[in-house]
């Protein structure tokens, strides 16, 4: 996963939570995992990483020429999952899908059928990160949190 320097935003964001109550600061992290995940998912239908390059194509399959956007169910809100505590907010795969991802994203070896013997046909898959932190996040993140404090006042 992307490595991302947090050092302005954990200060920042520290001094507020202290100042809310637990029921607050779940859903103050609740709109800053949501921001999140729509910058995400964003990236995701984008075929972009988390550090701006873009994803490396689909091997091409013999007698297709055409194929569909990847990762087209990984992106949806409901496999794409917030979950926030008033200490913490992450971002994930649920079900099948987190095994899907996880495959994709540290680009794992994992089955892709039988043959008509029932050997199993197993495939190395290139890295494509899914999840991360952008530059961009940061931003996404003050105006998460200017937005939900001035609804408060």
């Amino acid at each position: 996963m992307i490595e991302h320097n947090l050092d302005r935003l954990e200060p920042f964001l520290s001094r507020i939570a202290a100042a809310l109550s637990p029921r607050e600061r779940r859903g103050l992290l609740t709109k800053i995992g949501q921001s999140l995940r729509r910058s995400n998912s964003a990236r995701i239908a984008a075929n972009v990483q988390p550090d701006g390059t873009a994803m490396a194509a689909r091997r091409p399959r013999p007698g297709t020429s055409k194929r569909g956007k990847m990762f087209r169910q990984l992106r949806q809100a409901r496999i794409l999952k917030v979950r926030a505590t008033p200490d913490q907010v992450s971002i994930g795969f649920v079900g099948q899908a987190q095994q899907v991802a996880q495959v994709h994203h540290f680009g794992q070896e994992d089955e892709v059928g039988r043959t008509r013997d029932g050997r199993t046909i197993r495939a190395r898959y290139i890295a494509r990160e899914l999840l991360g932190f952008h530059p961009d996040d940061e931003g996404r993140t003050f105006e998460a949190v200017e937005k939900h404090l001035s609804r408060g006042t």
